[in-house]
């Protein structure tokens, strides 16, 4: 049985190379999902606060978001830190 062979196009890699502008905009598209993430949690964990007689039950939620916003705070700052030297 004959082993198929793989085509080559002349490319080395099939992805196009991202500039430094469109990988800034298009992490910032990604960035900007996951702190509106934070927010809706902090608003949840805010507005349980004030409604559920267990105010516990909202500072988890407030807690989550705040947590989700600084994983990520520092995953951009490690980020740009390793990308811009």
């Amino acid at each position: 049985m004959a082993k198929k062979q793989k085509r080559h196009i002349g490319h080395k890699h099939p992805y196009k190379e991202l500039t430094d502008e469109q990988e800034f905009q298009l992490m910032k598209i990604v960035l900007d999902k996951f702190l509106w993430l934070g927010t809706v949690f902090i608003g949840i964990g805010l507005y349980l606060a004030l409604t559920e007689p267990d105010l516990y039950a909202g500072v988890k939620f407030a807690a989550v978001g705040i947590g989700v916003m600084i994983f990520f705070w520092f995953a951009v700052v490690r980020y740009f830190e390793n990308h811009t030297s």
